[in-house]
C-alpha cells in the first residue's frame, strides 16, 4: 500500500543516513577533517603480511604501544608503514617485520599518521591505474550519461505514474506528513545519539597527555682585581679585561647563578666554585676557590678569590716534576651546581658545570674565546626539560570537529532521551488515532478526496466490486483522477469509485456484521476483491448444513465479544472471519468419523484432532495470520493440555482464547443429536469451573459480563 512504502522509505532514509554516518566516521580521510589515512605499500619491508600495491587504511589513536604497526612521517622519504619495537623518550624505535636494520629516524606521537585498521590486497594497483590522466578522463565522460540514464528513468517513471508527484499529494494529506516528519526527525535523532552513544561510551573521558615542563639554568661569571693607574683608568681590572700577572696577583671571581621556569618550583642544593689548571697532554689541577656550600631558592651568588701565585707554584711544581715547559696552559672558573626539588609538584634533580676559560701564560691571563662559539662565555645556560604527563579530558573527532567525550555522553544521552521520547509520543498519538472509529481516521487521511452523496444518486445497476481497504480505493481513485464518493445506506456507510459499469466499493468495517437472510447464510465481511475464503465459506455451509447457524452465531457473539473488551474494528472484521471458518478443516474428515453416532475410537480421534492443522494449510495461503488463529488454535488450552501444538496461557493466540469460550457457550447451549441443550446456569458454572484451566480466566470473566444468562 502507498502508506506502507511510504514508511519503507523513511525506514530506507533513516538507515541511509546511519550507514553514511558509520562511514564517515570509519573512513573519511584526514584531508577532509576525517581519522582514517590511505596508504599504498610500494614495498616488501613488511612482507609477508603486507605485499608492495596492497592498500592499509590506518586511523589516528591516542596512544601507540610496541606492537603496532604504524604510518609515521618521515622528514626526507614520506610516508613510512613500519612496526613499533621500542619506545624511547626522544620517541619510539620501529623497524620494518621484513627488514634486517632499524629505522634511523624516532618519530615522536606527532609524527605518526595513525595505526593499521584495515588490509585490502592488491587495491593499491586499482587506485593508481584509476589516478592516471587516462582513467580520471573516461570517469568524467561517463558522468554525464550515468546523469542522463537517471534521468531518462526518471521521465520513464513519471510516464508510468510511479513518480507522480501530485498523484503523492493528493495520498498524503498534512496529518501523515507531520508524522512521517516527526517519526523521520527522532528517528534519526535517537540512532545518530545512539551511535554517538557507541564511541562515547567506548572511550575513557580522560587520556594522558605529554606535560613537559621547561626550565632554564643561567648564571653571569664576573672577575675584578686591583691595577696600579698606569694599567688601569680606574684603578681595577673588570670583567673581560686582560689580567696582567706583573701587577696582579689576586683576582676576584664570582657566578651569579638563576633558575628559571614558569612553573611554580621549590628548589635546594649545594654549590661549589673551583679554579682548574690544565695542559693539552690532559694534566690538570683543580684550585678550590669555594668549598661546597647549601642555598636555598632559584639564585645564589657564588665568589672566591683566585690567587696566581699559588697556581704558578702548581705548574713549576709540575715542570720541574716532568721537565715538560709549556709556554701557555689553561684556566678554567668551574662552578658546580647541584639542584633538588619540585616543579609543580614533580621532583626534579638536576646538576649545571659552565666553565669560563682563560689562557695563560708568564705575563697574563686572557679571555679564551676563538671567535667561532657565537655565545656569550661570561653568560652561560642550558635549557632542559622535565618529562612529564597529566590526565586531560579525552575527545572524540566527529566530522572534523573536536568533542570533549564527557559532553558527548551528555549530548548522546540527551539525544537517547528525546529521540526516544518523541518516537515514543508521536507513536502513541499514532496509535490513538488509529484506535478511533474508522470513519474519522478515513476522514483524516482521505478528506480533500471525499465527497457525501445520497444513496439514492448511486448507480443501481453497476456490478460492485468489494475492496479489502480504504488505501486500495484510494489508489483506483488516484489512478483516473476521480473522486470518491460517500453515501450511507441502511446501516453500513460504503465509499465508492465508480468506473463505467463497475462500482468499486469500500464498507466500513465497523458496520459490517456477519449476517443471514432468507438465502441462507451470508457474509458482509469482505475482506478482498478477490477472496478464496468465501468459497471455502460456501463449500463448509454446503457440507455440514446443520452446523451453519452455529458457525454464524458463535461469529456474531465473537465480535460483539471482541468489541466489548475494546479490540480495533479491523481486527474484529477478521475475527469474525476466523469464526465463520473455525471448523474448516472438517472438509479433510472421512464422514463416516463425522457422522458416527457412537463413540470414536483412539485412531478416530486422531484422525478427528487434525482439522486444525487442516485448516491451517487450506487457509494460510490465501489469508491473513489474524484469520488462521482461530481455525488453527481455538483446541489450545490455557494449561497446555490442548491440541494441535499443546500451547500455554498467553501463548494462544489472543483470538482463540476468546473464541474457544463462545465456541463451548453455544455448543452447549444448543441441542445436539447425542445430548439435549444445557441450561444456561449449568453453561455458566461449567465455564467458571474451568477458567484458569481450559479457558483464560480474564476472557471468561468479560464473556459473562454481557449478561447472556
Amino acid at each position: 500500500m502507498m502508506t506502507q512504502r511510504r514508511w519503507y522509505s523513511i525506514l530506507s532514509a533513516i538507515l541511509l543516513f546511519l550507514f553514511l554516518v558509520v562511514a564517515w566516521l570509519s573512513l573519511a580521510p584526514l584531508e577532509v577533517g576525517g581519522s582514517a589515512a590511505y596508504v599504498i605499500v610500494n614495498g616488501n619491508s613488511m612482507e609477508p603480511l603486507y605485499h608492495a600495491s596492497d592498500l592499509v587504511v590506518v586511523r589516528s589513536a591516542d596512544v601507540y604501544q610496541v606492537g603496532d604497526i604504524v604510518t609515521y612521517r618521515h622528514p626526507d622519504v614520506g610516508r613510512v608503514i613500519h612496526r613499533i619495537i621500542a619506545q624511547e623518550e626522544d620517541g619510539f624505535v620501529l623497524q620494518g617485520d621484513n627488514n634486517s636494520w632499524i629505522d634511523s629516524y624516532r618519530p615522536t606521537a606527532d609524527d605518526i599518521i595513525g595505526k593499521a585498521w584495515l588490509h585490502i590486497p592488491k587495491l593499491g594497483d586499482l587506485l593508481a591505474q584509476l589516478r592516471t590522466p587516462m582513467a580520471m578522463a573516461v570517469l568524467a565522460g561517463m558522468l554525464p550519461l550515468v546523469t542522463l540514464g537517471g534521468t531518462a528513468g526518471m521521465r520513464r517513471a513519471r510516464r508510468r505514474g510511479h513518480t507522480n508527484l501530485k498523484e503523492q499529494r493528493g495520498s498524503m494529506n498534512l496529518s501523515d506528513q507531520s508524522k512521517e516528519l516527526a517519526l523521520g526527525t527522532f528517528g534519526i535523532l535517537l540512532l545518530a545519539s545512539v551511535l554517538l552513544a557507541i564511541f562515547a561510551f567506548t572511550r575513557p573521558l580522560t587520556r594522558t597527555v605529554a606535560d613537559d615542563i621547561a626550565y632554564e639554568q643561567s648564571g653571569v661569571f664576573s672577575y675584578s682585581a686591583a691595577a696600579p693607574a698606569g694599567v688601569s683608568s680606574t684603578g681595577s681590572i673588570k670583567t673581560g679585561d686582560p689580567i696582567f700577572r706583573q701587577v696582579t696577583n689576586l683576582v676576584n671571581v664570582a657566578f651569579d647563578y638563576q633558575f628559571t621556569t614558569p612553573a611554580p618550583a621549590v628548589l635546594s642544593g649545594t654549590y661549589l666554585l673551583n679554579a682548574q689548571i690544565s695542559d693539552p697532554s690532559g694534566w690538570n689541577q683543580t684550585l678550590t676557590l669555594r668549598p661546597e656550600t647549601r642555598f636555598a631558592g632559584s639564585a645564589f651568588t657564588a665568589s672566591g678569590a683566585l690567587d696566581l701565585s699559588q697556581a704558578q707554584a702548581i705548574i713549576d711544581r709540575f715542570e720541574k716534576q716532568t721537565g715538560v715547559q709549556r709556554s701557555q696552559y689553561t684556566l678554567a672558573i668551574s662552578p658546580e651546581v647541584r639542584i633538588a626539588g619540585t616543579l609543580r609538584d614533580e621532583d626534579v634533580s638536576d646538576t649545571f658545570s659552565p666553565h669560563l676559560t682563560f689562557r695563560m701564560d708568564k705575563l697574563q691571563l686572557t679571555v679564551a674565546n676563538d671567535g667561532q662559539n657565537k655565545t656569550d662565555p661570561f653568560k652561560p645556560s642550558a635549557k632542559s626539560v622535565l618529562k612529564n604527563t597529566r590526565a586531560a579530558p579525552n575527545t572524540l573527532s566527529l566530522l572534523g570537529l573536536n568533542l570533549d567525550v564527557a559532553l558527548a555522553r551528555w549530548l548522546s544521552i540527551f539525544g537517547i532521551v528525546v529521540g526516544a521520547g518523541g518516537l515514543t509520543v508521536v507513536i502513541l498519538l499514532v496509535v490513538r488515532l488509529t484506535q478511533r472509529d474508522e470513519a474519522t481516521a478515513i476522514r483524516l487521511k482521505y478528506g480533500s478526496q471525499i465527497v457525501a452523496v445520497r444513496h439514492a444518486e448511486l448507480d443501481e445497476r453497476s456490478r460492485i466490486v468489494d475492496l479489502a481497504s480504504m488505501d486500495d480505493l484510494a489508489k483506483i481513485a488516484m489512478k483516473d483522477g476521480r473522486m470518491i464518493l460517500h453515501a450511507n445506506r441502511d446501516t453500513n456507510e460504503e465509499y465508492l469509485v465508480p468506473d463505467a459499469d463497475v462500482t468499486y466499493r469500500y464498507v466500513l468495517a465497523s458496520t459490517r456484521l456477519p449476517a443471514r437472510t432468507t438465502e441462507g447464510p451470508k457474509i458482509q465481511i469482505i475482506p478482498s476483491a478477490d477472496t478464496p475464503m468465501q468459497e471455502w465459506l460456501r463449500k463448509l455451509e454446503q457440507s455440514q448444513k446443520e452446523n451453519a447457524a452455529h458457525c454464524h452465531r458463535v461469529a456474531k457473539l465473537t465480535m460483539r465479544l471482541a468489541r466489548q473488551m475494546g479490540w480495533d474494528q479491523r481486527e474484529i472484521a477478521l475475527l469474525g472471519w476466523g469464526a465463520l471458518l473455525h471448523d474448516l478443516g472438517m472438509l479433510n474428515i472421512p464422514d463416516e468419523i463425522l457422522r458416527k453416532n457412537g463413540p470414536l475410537t483412539d485412531t478416530e480421534w486422531a484422525v478427528m484432532r487434525q482439522h486444525p492443522s487442516n485448516a491451517y494449510k487450506l487457509l494460510m495461503p490465501v489469508s491473513s495470520q489474524r484469520i488462521v488463529e482461530i481455525p488453527y488454535c481455538h483446541h489450545e488450552k490455557w494449561d497446555g493440555s490442548g491440541y494441535p501444538r499443546g500451547l500455554r496461557g498467553q501463548a494462544i493466540p489472543r483470538a482463540a482464547r476468546l473464541f474457544s469460550v463462545v465456541d463451548s457457550w453455544d455448543a452447549l447451549c444448543s441441542h445436539r443429536p447425542y445430548r439435549p441443550a444445557w441450561p444456561k446456569e449449568r453453561v455458566v458454572a461449567y465455564l467458571r469451573s474451568l477458567a484458569g484451566s481450559h479457558y483464560d480466566p480474564k476472557i471468561v470473566n468479560a464473556f459473562l459480563s454481557l449478561g447472556l444468562e
